[in-house]
């Protein structure tokens, strides 16, 4: 597998200071920087699993549109995207709305990731 990282604010060696997480918190939100440690915990699932011909590109910006593509991963079967996130707990979705469950009751949530 083939790492392709746009992730902003971070060095060479792709460690984020207290500074850039302080940067990236103000810029991105309250939950930019541990999506992106969800997403090394998910890149390493990948990198055991996907086979030579994958390549995965992290955080690519869209053009003048602002919007940032977590995960694609691009191989012989297509491309794939994905949006890995820190979020624990049972989800559903129920129509446009996507909420917890809790025993048998529905609650939204706050941050619904089918519209995001």
């Amino acid at each position: 597998m083939k790492l392709i990282d746009r992730t902003p604010l971070q060095d060479e060696q792709g460690n984020i200071g207290i500074v850039q997480r302080i940067q990236g918190t103000l810029k991105y939100g309250l939950s930019w920087y541990p999506e992106l440690e969800a997403q090394k915990f998910a890149l390493a699932l990948l990198e055991r699993g996907l086979a030579k011909g994958y390549t995965v590109i992290r955080n690519h910006t869209l053009g003048a549109s602002g919007i940032t593509v977590p995960l694609a991963i691009v191989g012989p079967g297509g491309i794939f995207v994905a949006h890995v996130t820190h979020l624990r707990g049972t989800y559903q979705a129920k129509g446009d709305s996507w909420g917890t469950i809790s025993g048998q009751t529905f609650k939204p949530v706050p941050i619904n990731l089918l519209t995001r």
